[in-house]
């Protein structure tokens, strides 16, 4: 009944606006003395409302009496020139802004279901720090305790769902519904590639990876946010994050050793591993396995990320060859199973499987909370690593980077300590989070657009992953990611068209129901309002679906950038 309710009284403010800016465009016409540009900025702010109006009244109209009201307000007088702002539309490029031209099935966005038993009773969001952690998150490594979850205790709702795969390299068919419902799974003892978990170590990386340019990440937190130097085209107030640099991985492994601060400095010689579930017999020595060793002592400032294999027009073959030994380059011919990764592009109505990449991390590495457009399949190798989880649907609450700024599809919020000052609506991911903890061996399903926050636990992580293209075909998508990928497109006609600093304050007039300023903001919002109506009347954007677009735009994303 709420819900009716709900639905009514915004009908009911869609009519209000109708009539209202009916009687403006009426009293427009009869003033003979009205300046023209006051005469069109009259128009167009009045066709503003009118667009605003039918959205809110889609509840009880039809698409065919919406389209008659919109086409007989647009015949006009006083609005007539305002007709070039809907056509407009069809002149942006379809290939620039997809989900605005031609859209995905953008329906209401739903609370996910817990895909398992949810924590009891998180505490109440606060801002500032985030002291004490639930103890289902606490001391879970084989060899001593991991550190403590770097997010606030109430975010966490459930934990991430095992399926167990039996040492299969097929997918049970439970492991095949999440792939096809795009929800998250870990999947335990998913034989996808058995060489790698044999024998991969950084020990044998240190041997076999012959490159002396692969990406380092250094921090000197311990935070990544893993900034690869897109440019601030934008002009946005930017402070670089991390530094990149390229080495060899002998030399990824030295710089480690000899940090102090961060990272502990180099024992006096070999020692056996400490912590974590790694596999019997598997010795520390020399200067590389010395450095693993005493990694564990603070936060981890190197990070190394880079491809095995990547799938694009300018190369002949898809694996980096050149970068591998023979050993190494055998592992990929004889034993991955691409039978498994077929069925994972099958089940979830992939796009073509396009790159796959290697992490090498220490304990307390964190990756900041992000989301990616590709689906990702993550195979934990050696070591640990935690993630803390959000679905598409809590995107607004997340506050991305805007689009063009250089840590774009990055969330602005720090998981430590929170300010629900300045992002209020990051109070609503209370128990959201889903809790995946991966050992060696797990295989993590983390479908596209989902958020994520990565933190490795053991002095040697190790993860290798493999990333798809979405599918070419939008409908795909589901509600959720088209939802993001709709608001990008938003974003990036607002910032061609005004700038990115005003940007802001456009969308602060939105939120708040005022009408634009100026006759140039005012043609924009008829043009966007316009796109929105064309997606509701064929059927792709149902409901109330527009005002998710809106939290996703919140102005406050732009505050102090």
């Amino acid at each position: 009944s709420t819900q009716v309710l709900s639905v009514s009284c915004a009908a009911d403010r869609g009519r209000q606006r109708i009539a209202r800016a009916r009687a403006n465009l009426a009293d427009l016409g009869g003033a003979g003395d009205v300046a023209a540009e006051q005469r069109s900025m009259g128009a167009a702010r009045a066709l503003a409302d009118v667009l605003t109006g039918l959205l809110e009244e889609e509840a009880f109209s039809t698409p065919s009496r919406r389209q008659r009201e919109l086409h007989e307000l647009l015949r006009e007088p006083a609005v007539e020139q305002e007709d070039a702002t809907a056509a407009a539309g069809k002149l942006l490029d379809a290939r620039r802004y997809p989900f605005l031209l031609l859209g995905a099935t953008l329906s209401q966005p739903s609370t996910p279901t817990p895909p398992e038993a949810a924590l009891a009773d998180p505490p109440t969001p606060s801002s500032g720090s985030c002291s004490g952690v639930p103890p289902r998150w606490q001391s879970r490594g084989a060899g001593g305790a991991w550190p403590s979850p770097r997010f606030c205790n109430w975010l966490p709702g459930t934990a991430c769902p095992v399926v167990d795969c039996a040492g299969s390299a097929l997918l049970p068919p439970e492991a095949v519904g999440f792939v096809e419902r795009g929800a998250p799974c870990i999947l335990r003892g998913l034989s996808v590639f058995p060489a790698a978990m044999a024998k991969w170590s950084f020990n044998y990386f240190s041997k076999e990876l012959l490159s002396t340019e692969l990406s380092v990440f250094d921090s000197a937190d311990g935070n990544y946010s893993y900034w690869y130097g897109k440019p601030n085209s934008a002009g946005f107030a930017f402070a670089q994050p991390t530094e990149h640099r390229n080495c060899s991985f002998h030399e990824f492994l030295r710089r480690r050793c000899s940090r102090r601060g961060g990272v502990a400095p180099c024992p006096g010689g070999g020692r056996a591993l400490a912590g974590g579930r790694g596999r019997g017999g598997d010795s520390i020595g020399g200067v590389e396995d010395a450095a693993v060793a005493g990694a564990g002592a603070g936060l981890e400032s190197l990070y190394l990320q880079d491809v095995f294999w990547k799938d694009h027009p300018g190369r002949e073959h898809p694996f980096r060859s050149e970068i591998m030994g023979k050993s190494l380059m055998r592992d990929w011919e004889h034993s991955l199973s691409w039978e498994t990764l077929a069925q994972v592009q099958q089940a979830g109505r992939l796009g073509a499987l396009t790159t796959s990449s290697f992490f090498c991390s220490g304990v307390g590495a964190y990756s900041r909370p992000h989301y990616d457009q590709n689906s990702n399949l993550y195979l934990q190798v050696r070591g640990a690593k935690r993630w803390l989880l959000f679905a598409p649907e809590d995107g607004a609450m997340l506050y991305a980077y805007p689009k063009g700024h250089p840590l774009d599809r990055k969330s602005r919020l720090d998981f430590e300590a929170l300010d629900l000052e300045a992002f209020p609506g990051a109070a609503g991911l209370r128990g959201r989070g889903v809790v995946a903890e991966l050992w060696p061996g797990d295989v993590l399903w983390a479908p596209s657009h989902w958020w994520h926050a990565v933190e490795s636990l053991e002095p040697e992580t190790l993860s290798l992953n493999f990333w798809w293209n979405p599918s070419e075909d939008l409908r795909q998508l589901g509600p959720g990611q088209a939802m993001m990928e709709l608001s990008r497109d938003v974003e990036s006609v607002l910032q061609a068209t005004l700038g990115a600093p005003s940007v802001e304050r456009f969308l602060s007039d939105w939120h708040a129901d005022r009408l634009p300023g100026s006759q140039v903001e005012c043609r924009l919002r008829c043009l966007l309002l316009a796109r929105l109506l064309a997606l509701r009347h064929v059927g792709r954007l149902p409901g109330d679906a527009w005002r998710s677009l809106l939290r996703l735009l919140d102005p406050r994303r732009y505050t102090g950038l």
